[in-house]
This record gives C-alpha cells, structure tokens and sequence, in this order.
C-alpha cells in the first residue's frame, strides 16, 4: 500500500489524491480504485460498492462535484447535503468533512450528541432534589466532555495559524464560532449541574462547578495531542508527518520549512524526547514473584534487619531503586522503603537529589518522557488561568470578591443538598431571591421584603435580627453580631461549606424567615 496516498484504521480504507484540477483528480482516483479492485479480486476480498463515499475538498467557489467512473458498473458519485442550506459532508471515523474544511457540520454534530447526554443530566436533577452535584460534574467530565471534543485533532491548533507568508506572524485561524459552539454546550451541562437561577453568568458556571471551559477544554486536547506526537514510537505513521520538510534549494537551502499543518506545529510546542521503541517483554527469574511475600512492611523491615546482621564480612549489600537478578552469584532481596533501613534511605535520598540536580551535558540533559508532561500540566494551567483572567473582568464584582481563583477540581461545596448549595451559589453570585434582582427583571410578584421587615439585600442573612437572636446558640458565632454591610459580607465569606449550612438549619432562614 502506498501511504502518501492511502491511509486507513482497522477494515476502512480511504483515498486521496491531490492536484490542481478535479478532472484530473477523479481521474487518478478511478486509477486508485480500479487497483484496490483488482487487488481484491486477486486476492479474493470482496469489497462492498454500496459503501463508497467521495467528496471534493477545494477552495474554488461552485458546487462542480463530478463522479468518479470506475468502470461500467461501478460509479462513485460526491456525497450530497442532507438538508437544503447545509454543506456536503463525508464522515470517515466520526470525524465529518466539509468541502472548505471548516468543521462546522462536524462541531454541530458532535455538539447535537453532547447536547442530548447533557439534557439527560439535566432531567435528573432539579434546585431542591436530585443527585449531589459532585456526582453530575464527573457525568459531565466522563460523558459530555469527550463527547463534545472527539475529533479535535483533526480541526484544532490554537486560535491562531501562521500566515503564508511568514513576515505577517500569525494570523487568526477562525475558530471563534467552534469555540462558542463547544462552551455553549458545556454551559448547557452545567446548568444540569449547578441549581443556580437562569441569569446567573456563565463564567461563573465553569468556575463553581470546577469544569473547563469550552476554550480550555480545546487547549487541554491540543496539548494532549501534543504529548501524544512526542511519546509515540519510532515506527509510527505520524512520527514522520511531524518535521517540516527540509529546504532544497534557494534562499534557506538545508533548513527546514516554516511548520503548515496541525501536526507540524504541534509537534514542536514541548521539547523532543527520546522516542520509545517497540520491543518484546523481557522477564527475567523471579521478577513476576510478589517482593513483599504478603507480608507488611513493619514485619518486612525487622526481617530484612535481621537478615542484614547475619550477613558474613565479606558480602556486600548494596541499595538500588530497581534491579533485575542477571549474573550468578548476585541475590535480590525486597527492602521496604522508609522504614528507618540506613542504607535504603541513603539510596532514596542520593536518587531524589539526582533528580533535582540534573546535568547540562550527557543524557541527563536530554528532556524525559516525564518531564514533558510536567509541562503539558503547566501549560493546560496557564490556558485555564488565561481564560480566567480575561473572563473575570467581566463579572461583577462582588462575585470576584467571593471568588478569587478558578480551580478545575471537585469543589467542597458541591457535597451540599442541593437546596443548600443553591442558596450558597445565589448569594455568591447575587443572583437569587433579593430585592435588588427582583427590581432589575420586574418580577412584580416578588417578595422583597424579609419578615423582620427589612430589605431581602445579599448580606441580610448576617444582618437580619432574627438570624442575630439565634448566634447565641451557635459556638462558630462571631464574637459581634455584624452591624453593617462590610462587617456582614466579611462574615459570611469566613464561613465554609458546612458551616454555612449549619448557619441556615440554626436559624430556618430561608424556611421559616425570609421565604419566597
């Protein structure tokens, strides 16, 4: 099989061929495939004609799509569009392509089936019943999230793409509508999540559900990709897609070219590592046999101890993080770590200060498999932390006064009954049963008054007398009742989770004093 050509996984195949006119395109094509054929008939496979799908990729304006003939009785006409005002798409392994290759009947398509797992969360829960949302988040994360992304290696670089000619720098890659889509999506899901009111913000979604955002998100797989084109092996197919070709002649001859595609440019954002190489398993005697002989490491240690003593002068007993029993006459024996055995914690020691030390020169200099996914973490932090920084700016600020820090991590909040965690998310975003949320929508049915007969404002579960009555019983009360909106507000924000929902069953604030 000719790779430059012809690429597939598993039992499909797929064609293509490149050239400046589509005559001549399809006309290579027919070549191709009257060769598979006949391959096939060689080798008795059956192929199944009824399956063949071809589409035109060009960047000519037109629908001139003509059909590969290949004989009398085979035909392979260009896929059509599905509904009136979409684009032509074939999909080959869930990825759909368009014929200008801008992905969006693929986005669609995979956001369409993110969307229905994510009603389904929604359906489970509602504000005051339904699963804890530290359950819905993983749903999110293991169902949602890998739906929505699949396939973003084949459309997704960055916002940016080097312009053609490289003095212009970067240009963008227009991918904003596919980044929109996606985080759109996500906050659908999280709206399954989170019992939060409908106006609540979205960027304060993504941070109180502990989720990545829709660009995070797109960064994270292409920064996994990434890692994934610096750790495959040697004889993978894309090891040798990676590298620019080189410069023949002209200006630059020797160098390589400026990196075009997806995978070029990918490849060269963490540093090369030696490449792993496939080769067979090697168990030397005794190396699948348990070390530990079911015993635990405090009986290990003094029977490790007691060995060691009774060892004659002229053996010597040397420590190792890991060896293999090779030559006669050498005997391997577990010691089990930090268990106070002396020289077992010299070792560990001298092997840990190696590892910080590091050497400019040898094979110590040369980036580890481990160390390059040190700083694939790095820079999925400093996306998320990017994304943060940009979006912050734009809440309001008493949200940016309770919420300083965007941590993908299930949160301690997220335990909470959901009718407590609604209450704790409403006052942090401001959101909620207040006065002044009331006025700014015209809810005219609203209450906007508490029973004590003061205003519902955000700080008023400190601030209201009833609530100030009830501190007397609670040992985590302040040692003065709040009398102002600052001392309040600083109050409130001291409080964690569980405190604050001991607060509310104290005082039957929002049940029995200040209702809807």
């Amino acid at each position: 099989m000719d790779q430059t050509l012809r690429f597939g996984y598993a039992d499909d195949l797929a064609l293509y061929r490149a050239s400046h006119d589509l005559t001549q395109n399809v006309r290579l094509l027919a070549k191709d495939v009257q060769s598979i054929l006949a391959w096939g008939e060689y080798n008795k496979v059956a192929f199944a004609p009824e399956k063949l799908e071809m589409i035109h990729i060009t960047r000519h304006r037109g629908d001139e799509s003509p059909s590969i003939v290949v004989n009398d009785r085979l035909t392979i006409d260009p896929v059509q569009a599905k509904k009136p005002g979409y684009a032509p798409t074939l999909r080959w392994l869930g990825v759909f392509f368009d014929r200008k290759l801008t992905w969006r009947s693929h986005i669609l398509a995979r956001a369409g089936k993110a969307r229905a797992v994510a009603q389904h969360i929604r359906n489970l829960a509602r504000t005051t019943c339904g699963p804890a949302a530290s359950s819905l988040r993983k749903a999110v994360i293991t169902c949602v999230i890998p739906s929505l992304t699949f396939g973003t290696e084949a459309w997704y670089g960055g916002r940016n793409r080097p312009a053609k000619q490289a003095s212009k720098g970067t240009v963008s890659a227009r991918v904003g509508w596919h980044i929109n889509v996606i985080e759109s999506t996500l906050a659908l899901a999280i709206r399954g999540v989170l019992p939060v009111w409908r106006t609540t913000p979205t960027p304060s979604l993504f941070r109180d559900a502990g989720i990545p955002s829709g660009y995070a998100t797109l960064e994270e797989a292409k920064l996994r990709f990434a890692l994934r084109l610096n750790t495959i092996h040697k004889g993978h197919t894309l090891v040798r897609r990676i590298r620019p070709p080189m410069i023949t002649r002209g200006r630059g001859t020797g160098t390589r070219q400026p990196a075009k595609t997806i995978i070029q440019r990918l490849g060269s954002i963490l540093p090369e590592v030696p490449r792993p190489t496939l080769s067979p398993l090697h168990y030397s005697p005794g190396c699948r046999i348990d070390p530990t002989g079911g015993i635990d490491k405090a009986t290990a240690s003094k029977a490790f101890q007691v060995w060691q003593e009774s060892l004659p002068p002229t053996d010597i007993c040397v420590f190792s993080d890991g060896s293999e029993q090779w030559q006669e006459g050498i005997n391997l024996r577990w010691a089990p770590g930090h268990t106070g055995i002396e020289g077992n914690e010299a070792a560990d020691n001298l092997a840990g200060e190696g590892a910080l030390r590091g050497s400019a020169i040898g094979m110590e200099a040369e980036p580890t498999i481990s160390g390059i996914r040190s700083i694939f973490r790095e820079l999925r932090n400093e996306a998320r932390l990017r994304w943060w920084d940009t979006v912050s700016q734009k809440l309001s600020q008493w949200y940016r006064r309770w919420s300083d820090t965007y941590e993908i991590d299930s949160l301690p909040e997220l335990e909470l009954r959901r009718p407590a965690l609604h209450r704790w998310l409403a006052l942090r975003s401001s959101h909620g049963d207040f006065d002044w949320y009331h006025r700014k929508f015209n809810h005219e049915d609203a209450k906007l008054d508490c029973s004590c007969g003061r205003r519902k404002s955000l700080e008023h579960l400190a601030l209201c007398p009833k609530t100030q009555r009830s501190f007397r019983h609670w040992p985590k009360r302040p040692p003065t009742p709040p009398t102002d909106r600052i001392e309040a507000v600083a109050y409130l924000r001291s409080l964690d989770p569980k405190q604050f929902v001991e607060l509310l069953e104290l005082t039957s604030f929002y049940s029995r004093v200040c209702t809807r």
